[in-house]
This record gives structure tokens, sequence and C-alpha cells, in this order.
């Protein structure tokens, strides 16, 4: 009965819409609007049409009926037909109606065809063109359609496989299944390449001098600074100088030594390509620093999504990144000139870069401008029309000359004698001026302008130094190397048997043994697909850091100071349950199609380090890790007997949010709560992982000096020389000694959920001793935690884009200052026991 209402509202409501005074014609042509002497509902008639020559005759309209027109209403008709004739003003007036309404309803018709044909698309574009023209500003509009433009190519090639011809390759399951699988598999490859990397190293130093490894961490402490934060919750602000004090403590600097900031994100509404950054000069060293910070807002986020290789100083490189390298260059000349200029010209003088992830990247290709890539280069143009007439369509492009552009201190003689160094943390490939480059006609007509520009490119390397965690994704993402994901991502299509069903209780198991076996199955349908006939070449420039030296760190971030486990699982390959037969979605699987495989150097045996998974598989020396393994234990076994003798700490429960005191312990990397003073009786333990935890002092002043990866000091004010911290409400103890302890999820070797746990101490000293005790647990977990590779060319970095477990995580800054931290202290033990020796 609801269902026959409704429709008969409906035929009501059309009935009413075509007695409607406006009416449109078969081609929603043009409508005359009648303001002269007529009535109401004879004015809205279509040109052309008999009613509207005639005005005697009724139009078929219900206004126009002599039963709906009140007795008032003939009166004032009358009175108007007698009056006098009309004005020609009043004329020109009608005409010019009569064409802006009827060009308003024909759009209107136009529009309302387009919505009853596709409703959901029609809404889409409302919304998105409401939000674009409320929210945006014309310069990040046009980054917004370059976004478009860029994500959307690489989408219909590497995802919907669309060949030259036009064609697509469809899927036999969905992508996100295909890539599930691939995620275990990776895990599994990324778990035994670390294990074998950090096992054999235990406690070495790394293949840097020390004074190259203190000043990595220095310069890593200033690409942090930027974010004005070390992890901890930010509030929006556009106060520059607040902002700048925060990025001065971050560095562990005062505040004075920092000249120039932009580091609020307003100023980045008009001008979305030019990243946030910070100038500083370091007196000591005769340096000025240029720290730019990565990824934080979604200008930011702009700048990396635009990731087409465009001409770039006699090579390709990332347009985003370009864009804001010349931007960034614009903004900050002037500023560095000046600074320069104020240095002691008696000592040596330094220009320092530094950056992580989108910061290191525009680094890079500063780095190349300033060492004379840009000499002659024309003034690009920010937003340049695009090639693509759907866009130049669908939206006006904006565009803006940049200007300033062409200083370098290669070709100022002023500035010739300045040494530059730069230190990349997690820098994006972003350049390349490879056989690639052959294909850009812009590259090969000009080619002695191209010879200078690739030799600025090769100073700027030579004078860069990089370093990548594990499998961050950032170092390794590139279209390039996304489309050979997607590849993989085709092989366990086409190769692995399995039903979706299968792979769904698979996932659902979230076992050890079906991950191995999702691993062993898509390993399996990989080195298939590899063995096969080779596809056409990846379509997408491969790209490298601008850097002489890439240093690739393992870390087991996860670990704690009981080490690591003593072996992994190996993959068994035998399964009775999972149905194996050949999946048909549309058909049966054809094994010799091969076209769309890369050929087995995309796919296996192409590790970023000289460790492979073989040296896993065979066992690692033990005998080299013993005198480290006992050192450590005593290690442990004194933090146990301290921690014991440690008084009481009030805990808060999670679900009351009530304090009560409790015996805690340190044993075998893990903090441990218990009832009674005996630490087997424990009902909690939080382990205190190598870079995954951090302490958070919320209460009263400490007059320690805490290393600052592992102990976060929120302090509001300064007073009487030492540091107040904000005690929020929910934190209020018993005593206001408080601290938090706080640890981000780990995967693969040392698996540790995401927890947080609120101690309070009875009195300051109570406080500071467990902290210390606490920070000594978390030292001796990074001291087998973290191993770094020998150096690598940037053209042999970063082939592989894996998705495994930490890829994301492993991004994190203070990962990379915690493995520098790490490695500092491994010389110092070093060095104190070669003095004990010599003693």
């Amino acid at each position: 009965q609801q269902q026959q209402q409704q429709q008969q509202q409906q035929q009501q409501q059309a009935e009413e819409a075509e007695s409607a005074p406006i009416q449109v014609g078969a081609e929603a042509g043009d409508v005359k609007l009648d303001f002269t002497e007529s009535s109401s509902a004879a004015a809205f008639l279509p040109m052309g049409s008999e009613a509207s020559s005639s005005r005697g005759s009724d139009p078929p309209t219900r206004a126009s009926s002599s039963n709906s027109v009140s007795g008032s209403q003939r009166g004032r008709e009358e009175r108007i037909s007698n009056s006098s004739a009309p004005d020609p003003n009043m004329d020109m007036l009608n005409r010019f109606l009569n064409q802006a309404v009827g060009g308003l309803v024909s759009n209107f018709a136009r529009q309302l065809t387009t919505s009853m044909t596709d409703p959901g698309a029609y809404a889409r574009k409302l919304i998105t063109q409401a939000v674009q023209d409320v929210a945006l500003t014309p310069q990040q509009q046009e980054v917004v359609w370059r976004v478009l433009e860029c994500n959307s190519n690489w989408w219909e090639v590497a995802v919907m496989g669309k060949t030259a011809e036009g064609e697509t390759l469809p899927w036999n399951r969905p992508v996100g299944l295909n890539m599930a699988l691939l995620h275990y598999y990776h895990n599994q490859l990324v778990s035994e390449r670390c294990y074998s990397a950090v096992a054999k190293t235990p406690g070495t130093p790394p293949p840097l001098s020390k004074t190259e490894t203190l000043e990595a961490l220095r310069f890593c402490r200033w690409a942090v600074a930027p974010y004005c934060t070390r992890g901890e919750a930010l509030a929006p602000t556009s106060d520059e100088d607040f902002l700048a004090a925060r990025a001065a403590d971050v560095a562990g600097v005062d505040p004075s030594v920092i000249k120039e900031h932009e580091l609020g994100d307003q100023s980045q509404f008009h001008d979305p390509l030019c990243p946030r950054h910070l100038i500083a000069v370091d007196e000591e060293h005769n340096e000025v620093i240029l720290a730019v910070r990565g990824t934080s807002s979604s200008s930011d986020m702009m700048a990396d999504l635009i990731g087409d290789p465009v001409p770039f100083v006699g090579g390709l490189a990332h347009a985003g990144i370009a864009d804001s390298s010349q931007r960034l260059l614009q903004e900050t000349a002037g500023k560095l000139k000046e600074l320069l200029r104020s240095l002691d010209t008696q000592r040596q003088r330094y220009l320092v870069l530094t950056g992580h992830s989108l910061g290191a990247g525009v680094v890079e290709l500063l780095a190349i401008l300033l060492q004379g890539g840009n000499v002659g280069m024309e003034a690009p143009k920010v937003g340049a029309p695009s090639s693509s007439p759907a866009r130049q369509k669908c939206k006006p492009a904006y565009t803006e000359t940049i200007t300033g552009v062409n200083w370098s201190i290669v070709e100022d003689e002023e500035f010739n004698d300045v040494q530059m160094k730069v230190f990349l943390y997690a820098p994006p490939p972003v350049y390349t001026s490879g056989p690639e480059c052959e294909n850009y006609p812009e590259l090969r007509q000009n080619c002695e302008t191209n010879e200078k520009a690739r030799a600025a490119a090769a100073r700027a390397m030579e004078c860069s130094i990089g370093f990548a965690i594990n499998y961050d994704i950032i170092p390794r993402t590139s279209l390039h190397n996304g489309y050979n994901l997607l590849q993989q991502a085709r092989a366990v299509d086409l190769y692995v048997p399995w039903r979706k069903r299968d792979i769904f209780r698979l996932l659902t198991k979230n076992t050890d043994r079906a991950k191995q076996k999702m691993a062993a199955q898509v390993s399996a349908a990989i080195c298939k697909a590899a063995n096969g006939p080779p596809a056409p070449p990846n379509p997408y420039a491969r790209q490298h850091p601008v850097a002489s030296r890439m240093y690739h760190i393992w870390g087991v971030v996860g670990c704690t100071s009981a080490g690591l486990p003593d072996s992994l699982p190996l993959v068994d390959n035998e399964d009775e349950w999972i149905d194996e037969s050949p999946v048909s979605a549309s058909g049966d699987r054809d094994d010799n199609d091969m076209s769309f495989i890369q050929s087995a150097e995309d796919f296996v045996g192409d590790s970023d380090d000289d460790e492979s998974a073989e040296d896993f598989v065979q066992g690692t020396d033990s005998g080299s890790t013993g005198s480290h393994s006992r050192s450590t234990r005593s290690v442990a076994t004194e933090l146990m007997k301290l921690s014991s003798s440690m008084p009481c700490l009030y805990k808060k429960s999670k679900h009351l949010g009530q304090w009560r005191a409790r015996f805690g312990f340190i044993k075998d990397g893990e903090l441990l709560f218990s009832k009674t003073p005996e630490p087997e009786n424990a009902t909690t333990r939080f382990p205190l992982t190598a870079g995954c935890t951090l302490i958070t002092l919320t209460g009263d002043a400490s007059p320690e000096e805490w290393p600052p990866t592992i102990v976060s000091l929120q302090c509001d004010e300064e007073t009487a020389g030492s540091k107040v911290f904000r005690s929020s409400a929910s934190l209020r103890g018993p005593i206001k000694f408080t601290f938090t302890i706080r640890n981000e999820a780990s995967e693969l070797l040392c698996p540790a959920e995401a927890a947080s746990i609120d101690l309070c101490a009875p009195s300051s000293d109570a406080r500071d001793a467990w902290v210390r005790l606490l920070v000594d647990s978390i030292r001796v977990a990074r001291s087998q935690a973290f191993a770094m590779m020998p150096a690598k060319p940037p053209e042999e970095w970063g082939r592989e884009a894996l998705i495994a477990h930490g890829f994301v995580g492993d991004h994190s800054t203070l990962r990379y200052e915690a493995a520098l931290e790490c490695f500092l202290l491994r010389f110092d033990k070093l060095e104190e026991d070669e003095s004990s020796t010599s003693r």
C-alpha cells in the first residue's frame, strides 16, 4: 500500500510538472519570457510555438484556465490592457531577459538529462566541484587536476592492464585478494633477509666513521625539526614563533639559531607546492642549514602524487618534487646568500641541506640546482596547461611563472668556496639521466647544455649521503616500482590455483601456518611467471635517489633485551585441506599466457642488499655472536636485580581508571607488574622494544637529560631553568610524578601489539630511577636490533617495492634517529673496550 501511495504521489507530481508555467521544447530550446502586458500564465511559452504567436488562444497550462483566475486578477489585466503603448526600453529589457533566462533553462535541461542518465556521477561531480570552489584556491585546484591526471593514467596502465590498442586485461579474482597474498609473501621475504643481516652482525659498528655517524645523527635531528614534534600530537596553529620554538627543541638547539622559517600550513593554500622549511646557522661548525619537512599536510601529499617524469636538468625528475624544489629555491635564495655572507670567511664555509621523506626528495633536486644545474634554465611555469584535451575542457589551468631560480653557489664567485653537504633520510627516487631520457626530444636537442646539467647532477650526488631502514616504502616509491608490484599481483592472479573462498579461509585464520602456506604458494607462482616469456618493458622510467652512497639499515624494531629468536620457522609446502583445483572465473587458466609478466630480474634475486634468503636457510655462525650474547645477558640480569629493589609504582587501570600500587620488575625485556613481590605472579607484561617504545614524562620537572628518541618531555614553559611538564586531568595520579609508556605495533620477527600504560612514582627520585632502568633496557635491545649494510650506488638501490609489515611504520623519523644513536653508542663501547685492553 505504501508503494502504491508513493507511485500515486509521483504521478501527481509528474502531472503538476507537466502543467508548470515553464515549457521546454523537444530539443530544450530557448524559452521566451514575456514581461509585457500579458497574463502570468501566458508569459512562459516556447519561442516559435503557435500559442506564443496568438495571445488570444489559451495556453495549455493549468494557470491559464478561466476558473483559476480571480476577479481581481482579471481586473488588473484589464487595467494593464487599457494603458498606453509599451516603452521601447522595456522591450529591450524584455529581449535581454528572454535570452538570459532562456540560456539558464537550456543549461538546466541539459544537466537534468545528464543527472537522469547517471545520477550518482552527476551528484559526485556537483559535490566535488562545490568542495573545490569553496575549500581550494585556484593553485590548489590546479595541483588536484595534475594529481588526478597522473594517477588515473597509471591506474589504467598498471591496474587495468590497458594496452596500446586500448584493450584491458581482466583479473580472475579481485585485486585486493591478490595483494593480500602478496603481502604475506613479502613478510616472509623481509623476515628472512632482516634476520640474516642482524643476526650476523651483532654489536658491529657501521661502515661509517664515527665523525660521519655523529654528523648523520646531528642532521637527522635537523631533518625532524620542521615537523615540530617527535610523534606527540600537535594542535594546528599558525603561530610561527611557537612552531620555531618547538622545532629548536626537537633539534636540541637554542631558538635564536633559526633565522627564517615557514612551518605552518596556512601559507600553503596559495603556494601548495612550496614545502615547509627552516634555515638555521651553526656558528660552531660554520654552517648554514636548510631543513625541509616531509609529508605532513594535504598540499604535501599532492606534491607526492604528481609523479610523472618530466625533463629536469638534463634528465628526468619527479614532476611534483621538481616543482617544489624550484619553489623552495625561489623562496630561500635571498636568505641563503645573506646567511652565507655572515659566516666566518677565514674558515671553511658549509651549506647543509637535509630532509626526511618528501623533504629529502626536494633536497635532492635542490642540490642539483645549487650545483649549477639551473644556470640557463628557462623560468618554469607551475601549473602549465596539460596536453589532455579532457582536462583542458573540464577546468582552465592556473599558471604562474617562477622567477629567481637561476642562482647557484658554483656560478656565483662570492660563494664558490662554500662546500655543500646533503644528508637524506628515506629519500624517494626522483631523478635519472639514464637511457630512458632518449625518448624525450627536449633532452636530445641541446646536448651541450644537457652535459653541463648532468655534470651538476654528478656534483650534487658526490656530496650527498642517504639512509633507509628495512623496506621503508618511500625510498622505493615510484611509478616504475608500482608497475612492477602490480605485475607480481598479476602473477599471483594467474598461477595461484586457489578459489576465493579458500583465500578468505586462510586470511581469517591468521595463524603462522596459514601465513607460511600463502607465502610458499605465492613464491612458487612468481618463480613460475618469471621463467616464462618476457613481457613488454616497463613503460615508466626507473629513477633513483641523488646520493653517491645509500646505506641500508636493517632493524628488528620489536626486539627486546631478550634478543632475537633462535631461528625462524621454515615454510612447509604440504597442505591437505586446500583445494588446489584451477580457478575458472571466465574460463580455464592459460599457462602459456605470459604476455604481462616481466623478466625474472624484476621479481626474484633483486634484493637491495648482498644478503639473500639462502643465507638464512643455511643458518648463521653462532660462534660470532657468543661474546655479545654473554654481555647482553649480564646486563639483563643486572636490570632484573635493580628493578627488584625499586619502590612500588602506581598503575592506572584501563577499565576503571583507578590507580593501584603494584610491584614492578624488568625481566627478559619486559616490564612486569605483580600484586606480590614475586615476578612469577605477574599479571601484566609490557615489552620494552628497540624501536617502538616511547616514554613520555607528564608530571613535574626532572633534572635528568634523557635521550630524545626514548623519553619525550611534554613541556609548556620554562620556569627557573627547569622544565615544567603538562599533566592532563586523565593522567593526574595520587602523586604528581607521572609518566606514560607507549608501544607502536610491530610485526614479523618480534611481534608486539600497540599499547600504552600510565604509571606514577611516589617521588621524583623514584620516577627518575625507574625511567633510567627503562632507558637502559631499551638501549640493550637496540644494541642487538640494528645493522647497517655497506653503501651501494644509487642506480642499484630501491628496485623492489615490498608491501610487508612495517613498510609504513619503518618510515618513522624516530626509528632513523634511534638507529643512528645505536651506532654511535657502539663506537663509544668499542673505544671503551680498546682503552681497557690497553690498560
